[in-house]
């Protein structure tokens, strides 16, 4: 499946490129979601965000930045960043973002090679700049995606609040590798059951509220 990821990415960084022909360039292009967990099967479809610079007209005319999504024929989505966004999410220490510089799905466009290189080989210093701001960022996250859950009792969301709850954990109270804890989740098989909607819904709700 891993090829099948990867090849999907890079039709997404062609899709990315084609979209911003002559206005925007795109940086890199990179998956994101469940397939850097291990929690995706093979009819997950692949999400990613592509990060682009700004044109000379954002800048000139003080465009918002660009963020916007793209769907592509078989219903998976590139989301489109401006790369000036990294820093603002940097700052936040925000999980979404610090994923994208950790996945092995990624494709780099070769003039901004040296410039994506700089970032991936800083992305350990980067993911603990802040560690108290990233645990609330995760922590916030996490009640949001709860409330979300006792709404609509999704098995997958619940999978991924376990999830992020066990990265918590090791994010504030452990040296761990960032990369470690965010892409070898403890109780894998646990989360892929509770994913499945093998775990009575009972059972999960007393789980979140402890």
């Amino acid at each position: 499946m891993e090829k099948k990821w990867m090849n999907e990415v890079e039709a997404h960084h062609e899709m990315a490129c084609d979209h911003n022909a002559y206005e925007r360039a795109v940086m890199f292009t990179c998956l994101y979601g469940s397939q850097n967990y291990g929690l995706a099967t093979e009819t997950y479809d692949v999400d990613t965000k592509s990060y682009v610079f700004p044109s000379i007209r954002d800048v000139a005319f003080h465009r918002p930045l660009l963020s916007k999504e793209l769907a592509a024929l078989d219903g998976s989505h590139v989301e489109m960043k401006d790369y000036r966004d990294m820093f603002a999410n940097i700052r936040k220490q925000s999980m979404n973002f610090l994923e994208t510089l950790f996945t092995p799905y990624v494709v780099v466009d070769e003039n901004w090679q040296k410039l994506y290189n700089c970032l991936h080989e800083k992305r350990e210093e980067l993911a603990r700049l802040d560690v108290n701001r990233g645990a609330m960022a995760t922590f916030g996250h996490m009640c949001n995606m709860y409330k979300r859950y006792l709404r609509d009792e999704n098995p997958k969301q619940a999978a991924h609040l376990m999830r992020l709850h066990d990265v918590l954990q090791r994010y504030a109270l452990t040296d761990e590798p960032y990369e470690d804890l965010l892409f070898k989740p403890s109780g894998l098989d646990f989360l892929k059951e509770v994913r499945e909607g093998k775990v009575p819904v009972e059972d999960l709700k007393k789980l979140g509220e402890v």
